[in-house]
């Protein structure tokens, strides 16, 4: 009847089951190769190769938080590759992005069995550096956070006075600036952080001398009046009608960021400084005397 299936039906039914089956098995097997989790702010150090999924180095603003771990468990990967798995051979590892990374096989909770290989959790390279902690990742990410000094002037840039002493400062200046780059397994971090230290201003004028003070520098307030000196100041000699553009020097305002790192490993030192820099058009004019001639009675 209708509702019967003969054998040829039941054999192309069984092909078509068969034929989603091996299906599924190949999505569970690229689901199992998916990329790894991210971090924070950065997934730094991923890629797409599907034999070659990189743990993200979880990187963040501020200091180190205590551990955030996921709950997964890593075990050591051995052999040559992500699929062969030798046992007594050494633990996979290869050398991406000019890092050393190691490969564990990384099991979270929930994970199931994998369809073709009946295996649970899927195969990871996990930044490895040799020694230390995850340094590289944090100084890189520090580096995108480091801001140009917003330079101020007093009186203005565009009423500088020849022998007049002009302030200076960065506005807004941030006291520090930390970041921390996490690897869960082992669990190691790395925290650096860029403070402020000095401010370098260049005039732009001819035969002028760098100033070099304290960052961020004092602002200037009205009661100060024309006469206070700073140690941020500096007192143009000549109109910037000398200036090659015939109207304002290219003077420059760059901080320079003290840079310390702490890792998890024990390391507690001073790495060599960052600078940043903004440049503005200074405008200098001559104070023009103004002589007033008495009239006879």
């Amino acid at each position: 009847g209708m509702g019967r299936c003969n054998r040829m039906c039941r054999l192309m039914s069984s092909a078509r089951i068969g034929a989603f089956v091996h299906l599924a098995a190949i999505l569970g097997l690229l689901a199992s190769l998916g990329p790894a989790h991210a971090g924070d702010n950065v997934d730094w150090g991923t890629t797409t190769e599907p034999a070659g999924v990189f743990a993200g180095v979880s990187v963040y603003s501020g200091g180190f938080k205590g551990g955030r771990g996921s709950g997964c468990t890593y075990t050591k990967w051995f052999g040559d590759t992500a699929l062969d798995g030798k046992t007594g051979a050494a633990q996979a590892a290869k050398m991406y992005g000019g890092n050393r990374h190691l490969g564990y096989n990384k099991l979270c909770p929930g994970d199931v069995p994998n369809l073709v290989t009946g295996t649970i959790g899927r195969f990871v390279w996990i930044y490895s550096p040799d020694p230390g902690g995850p340094v590289e990742p944090a100084f890189d990410y520090l580096e995108k956070l480091l801001v140009d000094p917003d330079a101020q002037f007093a009186p203005g840039a565009d009423r500088g006075i020849v022998t007049v002493g002009q302030w200076f400062w960065a506005e807004g200046l941030p006291a520090k600036i930390s970041v921390t780059a996490e690897v869960e397994f082992p669990r190691r971090f790395a925290t650096v952080t860029a403070t402020p230290s000095t401010l370098i201003f260049d005039s732009g004028e001819p035969g002028g001398q760098l100033v070099e003070c304290a960052a961020p520098g004092e602002p200037w307030r009205e009661e100060y009046g024309d006469d206070l000196p700073s140690d941020c100041m500096y007192t143009y000699r000549h109109s910037s009608a000398i200036a090659d553009n015939g109207e304002s020097f290219e003077a420059s305002l760059t901080i320079e960021w003290t840079i310390t790192v702490v890792t998890s490993e024990g390391r507690n030192d001073t790495l060599e400084p960052l600078r940043t820099s903004s440049s503005t058009s200074i405008v200098v004019k001559e104070l023009q005397a103004i002589i007033v001639s008495g009239s006879d009675a």
